[in-house]
């Protein structure tokens, strides 16, 4: 789902902190590259743990997931929300959380690759294939300055981002009352929503690009380092769900 980190009234906060750095270190590309490292490590080990956990609990043909492992996702959920709700108003604790956001976040994103990787073999390959190619692409149209962040484009981001949770929320609702969910059901529909929702997964890249470099130019102290990094998985996390799904409707 959407980043919820690097925005606009984030990086107002970073401002407010500017006299902050200069007593502490400031912030750097290589601290935040560090930071998204170290961060992406501790997500791996997650994904592994959660992929080899329930590779046992899944249906051998149809990769269904029992009560029991529901449940435990569930979980897993929760404590990863949780915590990185905390990260995203408390940013200097962001080098504490971040990893324990990792981890959960990687237990739940390797149990679901596992369920996607049952029914179709080799899909997650390809998903995370797909997923370094994008991030490659956006990012090199961000740094040679064919794509420049705009504060119009910065703000319609935003808002498409926000339009997006709110609609996913209410599909939520529809399908606790019983009501259809186009969205799992697959079909050009379906199709045609994930590939407007992964290229907005993927313009929120812009957006954590942007944060980074006006968080550094703004004298930001290292903390925001970690910040950052989070906000960067965050965000290609949200887009690897994406383009799995994607891939999986071609696949049915």
């Amino acid at each position: 789902m959407a980043n919820p980190v690097l925005t606009d009234r984030r990086f107002d906060l970073v401002s407010a902190h500017q006299a902050t750095g200069a007593t502490q270190g400031t912030m750097t590309k290589a601290g935040v590259l560090s930071a998204t490292g170290v961060l992406f490590v501790f997500l791996l080990a997650g994904a592994t743990a959660g992929w080899w956990k329930f590779s046992s609990l899944l249906s051998p043909t149809q990769g269904n997931m029992t009560s029991g492992t529901t449940t435990t996702l569930v979980i897993a959920a929760v404590v990863a929300f949780a915590v990185g709700l905390v990260a995203v108003f408390v940013p200097k604790l962001a080098k504490i959380l971040g990893p324990i956001y990792a981890i959960c976040e990687g237990f739940l994103i390797g149990a679901v690759s596992k369920a996607y990787d049952a029914r179709f073999n080799g899909i997650v390959v390809m998903a995370v294939g797909a997923t370094v190619a994008v991030a490659l692409t956006v990012y090199v149209l961000y740094a040679t300055g064919t794509i420049k962040v705009t504060k119009r484009l910065r703000s319609t981001i935003i808002a498409a981002t926000v339009g997006l949770l709110v609609f996913y929320v209410v599909m939520a609702l529809i399908s606790v009352f019983g009501g259809p969910n186009f969205i799992a059901t697959g079909g050009p529909l379906a199709i045609g929503f994930t590939v407007i929702t992964a290229g907005l997964a993927a313009s929120n890249l812009l957006l954590d690009f942007d944060f980074v470099d006006r968080a550094i130019a703004a004298g930001a102290n290292r903390n925001y380092e970690w910040y950052a990094g989070l906000g960067i998985m965050m965000t290609l996390v949200w887009l690897y769900l994406e383009l799995l799904r994607l891939l999986s409707y071609f696949r049915d």
